[in-house]
């Protein structure tokens, strides 16, 4: 009696699984990440920190925070400027759930389009399978995330292999305009469709979800109709298993219902059964331009105008830090504008070369001096420091108290100003850009110094600038 009870309830609840479509039993499912217990978080540095709970993944970065990413649960502390990214397949909502109602309206600020209600900050997607925002709004603290797929939003479903049964709606297998569909879908409820299909034509003006083929096309008036999924001429194949997919600047005529979700008026689950690609666009001949790009110089010339710079490889490993002539604070200014950098010149002497630049007409000499125990950079107007050209680092170095040196910064650090920097730090360093294929500057002349048409005897009262004179002392306990 037992057994037989046994069997007829077990037959009851596989009737009443039968009669429940599987397209209503999967629709509004959700899941939940709660930031209760550190054990939950995958991976954690002062840069970055992964959570993982019930298939979803939450990742914050410290992106441009002037803080490192926090070390905190009850609730996770994500900081100003910090990305924030929820991974979740085909989610079509997330509800952040805020510690408190001013942490909600703080994140709602970071997000287009959001809804706040108390400390729930809620945004609608399009069944993606990632979502990133960064805290432009402020510190934000969330006790846990949910996400939502199906009903929340209507995830493009796999339609199926064989054609649709015929459709009963006398109206449906016509071709519509872009603006009679969007006029369609507007009619309807939210998130109700037309039971027939329809055939309308545009050009692509953007696929914004390559999975889904989710994309927008429009037409010569500019009208606008969103196509929430695509697939092959057959409904066989989705967008992203589709052997040739259409892109931005293809004419496709799309068969599918029409409806709208959230007042946007769609077609959805469209099926692609023309496709014609767009022409590439003609760009004219135009004439080549003298080159402007500075490149490096393997062997610079005395004489010859240079700009002075250095790829620090820990800020960039591209951009170029020229000399621009100035100080900043114990160390030499620079700057990434080339134009604006300054020109460096190297003048041949006993041993090897000086080193300078020209201010107001003159030389002003680029020396490494002595201060204390430290070897600084200066604009000098005398010479006192004599470099020799190294051909391996392209550079040049200077013999300091016994030990090498060259203009850079050390392996350690991330200054872009540079400075005398021991070679044996094997840092980051100065060397000699020109432009490619450009005239090139010569020595820019130097005015003689005034010499006075008489001999002066005695001392000067007055001394006069460019004048040659000599400059001695009478020792009175000497002579």
């Amino acid at each position: 009696m037992k057994m037989r009870k046994l069997v007829a309830m077990l037959m009851v609840v596989m009737m009443l699984c039968s009669i429940v479509p599987f397209s209503a039993a999967a629709e509004g499912t959700s899941a939940t990440i709660t930031f209760d217990d550190v054990s939950k978080r995958t991976a954690f540095d002062t840069n970055h920190q992964v959570w993982e709970e019930n298939g979803i993944t939450v990742t914050n970065n410290k992106g441009s925070s002037t803080s490192n990413v926090a070390d905190y649960a009850k609730p996770a502390r994500f900081y100003k400027n910090s990305d924030l990214i929820v991974e979740y397949p085909g989610m079509t909502k997330i509800d952040f759930n805020c510690n408190t109602a001013s942490y909600a309206t703080a994140l709602a600020g970071a997000i287009d389009g959001a809804a706040v209600n108390d400390k729930v900050v809620s945004v609608a997607l399009n069944g993606v399978d990632s979502f990133t925002c960064t805290m432009s709004g402020g510190q934000v603290r969330v006790d846990s995330i949910t996400v939502y797929t199906g009903e929340a939003g209507d995830a493009p479903v796999e339609p199926p292999v064989t054609p649709d049964e015929p459709s009963t709606d006398p109206e449906a297998d016509t071709e519509l305009s872009i603006a009679d569909a969007i006029a369609l879908g507007a009619s309807k409820e939210h998130n109700a469709y037309t039971e027939g299909k329809y055939y309308v034509t545009g050009v692509i003006t953007e696929v914004y979800n390559t999975q889904y083929g989710n994309m927008y096309i429009t037409d010569d008036a500019g009208n606008t109709l969103l196509i929430y999924g695509t697939y092959s001429a057959d409904g066989s194949a989705r967008y992203d298993a589709m052997d040739v997919k259409p892109v931005a600047g293809d004419t496709v005529t799309i068969y599918g219902i029409i409806g709208q979700y959230n007042g946007n008026p769609q077609i959805k689950n469209g099926w692609i059964t023309a496709h014609t690609a767009g022409e590439a666009p003609v760009v004219p001949d135009e004439p080549d331009e003298p080159s402007t790009d500075l490149v490096l110089i393997d062997t610079p010339v005395a004489g010859v105008a240079y700009k002075f710079g250095m790829i620090q490889g820990n800020v960039s490993a591209t951009d170029v830090y020229y000399l621009i002539g100035g100080m900043n604070g114990y160390y030499m200014a620079t700057g990434t504008d080339a134009a604006a950098a300054i020109d460096v010149y190297l003048e041949e002497t006993d041993g090897g070369y000086y080193m300078y630049t020209m201010v107001d007409g003159a030389k002003t000499y680029i020396n490494m001096v002595v201060s204390g125990t430290h070897v600084n950079g200066a604009y000098e107007a005398a010479a006192s420091t004599v470099y020799t050209f190294n051909a391996d680092s392209k550079t040049v170095i200077a013999i300091v108290n016994d030990t090498e040196y060259w203009f850079g910064t050390r392996n350690d650090k991330t200054y872009t100003t540079v400075g005398p920097c021991a070679v044996s730090y094997a840092g980051f360093y100065c060397q000699f850009y020109a432009v490619s294929g450009g005239d090139t500057p010569v020595d820019p002349p130097v005015e003689p110094p005034v010499t006075p048409d008489e001999p002066i005897e005695g001392v000067v009262s007055n001394p006069v600038a460019g004048v040659a004179y000599k400059f001695g002392m009478i020792q009175g306990n000497v002579s």
